[in-house]
């Protein structure tokens, strides 16, 4: 692993990726500041970094050695099907208008017996908890368009077909400082998880499986997910 700085949710991603072993091919949905990606490098023989946005996956080139980009919609995934064993997909269904579609080409890219990796920011946070503001409206989430808490995060992967195999909440880490503001928004981070992470991948009973894609489809799950039903 790279020698650089990493925070808290990076670090539990590198961790579970370290856990599952190494591997053939790794897809990056979101590739951000390149941290995760260059850190991927050591783990896979092949890594492929998405973005919708030219400027992430410049950023990503510069930090990394062999890593592919991609520039693309995460609604159609410019890959071949059962071509990936590992889809890291961090932060990023939070901002996706669809993201039943999002996760239907995420199954198909998936190899058997292929994971994803995922997190999304959890809405069952203490500014929601005190002030009844969706996290859409905390300064830096504005382009947040679908919310989740643990039950409907956990519904909606159940309806698009993925076994659950770990859930858990990610904390931010308890720092020593002098100033009482960074004390107590490391404490908030502790009391009220700020994400939700979990590892999952494609159920192997098809019969629940296309039961639960047909009403993912055919009915209004993302409305209810916006409105944290």
């Amino acid at each position: 692993m790279p020698d650089i700085p990493i925070d808290g949710r990076v670090q539990a991603i590198l961790d579970k990726a370290r856990m599952l072993g190494a591997g053939d091919v790794c897809l990056e949905i979101g590739g951000a500041d390149g941290v995760m990606t260059q850190c991927l490098e050591s783990l896979y023989t092949t890594v492929l970094s998405l973005d919708f946005g030219m400027s992430f996956l410049e950023r990503v080139e510069k930090k990394t050695k062999k890593t592919i980009c991609l520039c693309g919609d995460t609604h159609f995934l410019p890959l071949r099907d059962r071509s990936v064993n590992l889809v890291v997909c961090s932060e990023v269904l939070e901002h996706v208008a669809v993201p039943t579609q999002l996760m239907l080409e995420i199954r198909r890219v998936l190899t058997s017996g292929g994971k994803c990796i995922l997190s999304v920011p959890n809405e069952e946070t203490l500014n929601f908890l005190m002030t009844g503001r969706k996290t859409k409206q905390i300064p830096g989430c504005d382009s947040h368009v679908t919310f989740y808490t643990a039950a409907t995060l956990r519904k909606f992967l159940f309806r698009m077909g993925f076994d659950i195999l770990e859930f858990r909440y990610l904390s931010a880490p308890l720092k020593m400082s002098i100033s009482p503001r960074k004390i107590i928004s490391s404490l908030k981070g502790m009391l009220f998880p700020s994400h939700l992470f979990c590892l999952i991948q494609p159920m192997k009973r098809p019969d629940i499986y296309w039961e639960s894609l047909s009403f993912a489809i055919g009915s209004d799950v993302n409305h209810g997910i916006l409105n944290g039903e």
